[in-house]
């Protein structure tokens, strides 16, 4: 993270290793990140990884909202419908797994 570069893209862009660590740490946590306007103004996604069968990430999801029309209970209208196609997808591919080795 020392070696990437930190130009600001908007006000909110992430500014230095520290910072993105704390954001990649909160990450984990949750099991979900979020582009607050970072790379846009106006902007917000939130996004999650889609697991493979031993685990690690194979593959990631986004959804992107205009934050004026975004809608008040995130939970609902955003990460929840994400995390659940995460999860639908990472059972397809326990299911299947030369999907991912294919």
């Amino acid at each position: 993270m020392a070696e990437l570069s930190y130009a600001p893209l908007t006000a909110q862009t992430v500014g230095d290793a520290q910072a993105l660590q704390q954001q990649v740490d909160a990450v984990r946590q949750r099991g979900w990140s979020t582009d607050a306007q970072e790379n846009e103004e106006g902007i917000y996604c939130f996004g999650a990884a889609v697991l493979g069968p031993d685990g690690s990430p194979v593959a990631a999801i986004s959804v992107s909202t205009l934050l004026f029309r975004q809608r008040e209970d995130v939970q609902a209208a955003y990460i929840q419908p994400l995390l659940r196609t995460c999860r639908a997808i990472a059972q397809q591919l326990a299911q299947n797994p030369n999907l991912v080795h294919g």
